[in-house]
């Protein structure tokens, strides 16, 4: 896995996992004076920062993740989320194209098979 963790503004955190990243994550867990954790699959480095200046005063070497686990674990809420959002839409865009399909079939005009097709996706709410 390749993580990144960078440290924003507020008490945030930006988190990316394999490329796909997400922001304006709690990072309350964060310490301050991190301005970064970089994981390359078996190791990694903090890159520490001043907290006043945002200056980067030195690197330090890791060689285990699980003290940055709760990132990890923030990650993967939302990444969960937005999987669920992905194919709830993707249910809702079957069900309107198989409805509207069906009535243009059927002989429907265009605007009742967009009727069908929209009753047919509002139908779905969950997958």
């Amino acid at each position: 896995m390749r993580l990144t963790i960078s440290n924003q503004e507020n008490n945030l955190m930006q988190v990316t996992v394999d490329g796909i990243s997400y922001e304006d994550i709690d990072g309350s867990a964060l310490a301050n004076n991190i301005h970064a954790v970089q994981w390359y699959d078996t190791h990694g480095e903090i890159e520490y920062k001043d907290p006043v200046t945002g200056n980067i005063t030195r690197n330090e070497e890791i060689n285990s993740i699980t003290n940055f686990q709760f990132a990890i674990d923030a990650w993967n809420v939302i990444r969960a989320e937005d999987l669920a959002a992905i194919a709830l839409q993707e249910a809702k865009n079957s069900a309107y194209q198989s409805a509207y399909n069906e009535a243009i079939t059927n002989g429907a005009s265009e605007e009742d098979a967009m009727t069908a097709g929209q009753a047919a996706s509002d139908l779905i709410t969950s997958v």
